[in-house]
């Protein structure tokens, strides 16, 4: 991996597809969704996380584990089926235990690798709680200092809060849908 020096703590692994993650790496997604994110988002749970990765659409999926324990600290999920100018998609979670380790920074770096360009959708607000009580703290600052920027504005239907699109287009063209 090139730009960003890999912690030798953890290890970073790309599938191809949901069908190569585990049932521990399923648990612990589905955790890291309902715990890190802010309870405005929908909660998810493994039947309707199954049910999505039974109908697979093309995705890379970057895990990273602690190198120790095996133990998954970050995820980063891109869907590749979205044609240009909107895509792909990608997603990341980190562990809250994790989070100023840079395990997000080697997530988003691999992801530059594996792709030409990436968009996303970040709450920008630091107001909302996550399921235990404790404060959401946007990751947009992140973003940012990771060369991502910051687009356009949209009201989420329904659920009445704000989300900012965050774009990074690099020289590369790795994946062509």
């Amino acid at each position: 991996m090139s730009g960003t020096a890999r912690n030798e703590k953890d290890e970073i692994e790309v599938l191809d597809s949901y069908q190569g993650l585990s049932e521990a790496d399923l648990k612990k997604y589905v955790t890291l969704w309902n715990e890190e994110y802010p309870t405005i988002i929908d909660q998810i749970s493994e039947h309707m996380f199954l049910r999505n990765k039974s109908k697979e659409k093309p995705r890379k999926i970057v895990l990273c584990r602690v190198r120790s324990s095996k133990e998954l600290v970050g995820i980063l999920i891109i869907q590749l089926d979205i044609k240009p100018p909107r895509g792909p998609w990608f997603t990341m979670i980190v562990d809250r235990k994790h989070q100023g380790k840079r395990i997000g920074a080697q997530l988003l770096e691999e992801a530059k690798q594996l792709v030409s360009e990436l968009h996303g959708w970040v709450i920008p607000s630091n107001q909302y709680m996550k399921a235990d009580r404790t404060p959401y703290v946007s990751p947009l600052g992140f973003y940012k200092k990771s060369g991502v920027e910051e687009g356009k504005e949209k009201i989420i239907q329904g659920k009445s809060f704000k989300v900012v699109e965050v774009v990074w287009r690099g020289s590369r063209n790795h994946y062509k849908v």
